[in-house]
């Protein structure tokens, strides 16, 4: 996702890359992903991005619900798991 922000923002303005990002996003490992990737996900600011870092790491979805879930609506969660997947930095 790093790879692809970098091309885009070359020639798309900010508006233009959230409208591209909220149609065409690859999922990024919520224990994983850089603090830099999990602020591309449409509609995550900063005090969101702090917040999947803080529980980290997740062992499953009901977890990343339940956490995330503190903060938003269910429908938000609903909407922020489609951009998002839990996967152990180990197996």
């Amino acid at each position: 996702m790093e790879k692809l922000h970098a091309l885009l923002s070359a020639s798309l303005s900010e508006e233009q890359l959230t409208a591209v990002y909220a149609r065409l996003f690859l999922p990024v490992n919520v224990n994983t992903a850089s603090k830099e990737v999990i602020g591309l996900i449409p509609g995550v600011g900063k005090r969101m991005t702090h917040e999947f870092e803080e529980y980290r790491p997740y062992k499953a979805f009901a977890q990343f619900r339940r956490e995330i879930g503190k903060y938003v609506s269910k429908e938000e969660v609903a909407r922020l798991e489609q951009y998002v997947f839990v996967e152990s930095e180990t197996p």
